[in-house]
């Protein structure tokens, strides 16, 4: 669902073009998954984001994990009987890649960091719905498009370099 305190009369619930998301002031984008394409897609169109803190999210994430079934469903523990160990090595990480059911806030937390929601720049996090509403309201929305597109532009060239050595290695 998609609001605005900008366009009157706009109907919430129907779908939304990429015109119509450029017509919106910013996007307050509260994850329910660790790979979102919407969130790539807003920010590479300049979109600034606001997200909740990782501190609020961590914990709703933990609980949606603990008490649901819904969302979330690639930190979900039952993904994990699907995966191959074909080198009896121990994982490398201080987590494994899902949460199993009582394990608590830590690796939830040490997943949602590695997240592009705490990875990319430019992005803006609130702490609760009234500080959520001051951060709309000064958000410097020239300043974080013009950080916004120079990430993309400097992650589109390191893309293509990797891509570019990925096939000269291939064609040897």
């Amino acid at each position: 669902v998609f609001l605005s305190i900008r366009i009157r009369g706009a109907d919430t619930n129907k779908a939304v073009t990429y015109p119509d998301f450029a017509k919106f002031h910013a996007c307050i984008f509260w994850p329910w998954d660790v790979m979102m394409l919407m969130f790539n897609e807003l920010y590479t169109m300049g979109m600034p984001l606001l997200l909740p803190h990782r501190r609020w999210m961590v914990h709703l994430v933990t609980h949606s994990l603990t008490h649901t079934e819904v969302n979330w469903w690639h930190l979900r523990g039952s993904v994990a009987g699907g995966l191959p160990d074909p080198s009896g090595v121990p994982f490398p990480l201080p987590f494994q890649p899902w949460v199993e059911p009582g394990e608590g806030v830590r690796p939830v937390a040490f997943w949602y960091e590695l997240t592009d929601f705490m990875q990319f720049p430019h992005l803006t996090y609130f702490e609760s719905l009234p500080d959520m509403l001051e951060r709309v309201r000064t958000l410097d929305v020239p300043s974080i498009r013009r950080g916004m597109q120079s990430f993309n532009q400097a992650t589109f060239r390191e893309s293509i370099a990797f891509y570019r050595r990925a096939a000269l290695e291939l064609l040897r």
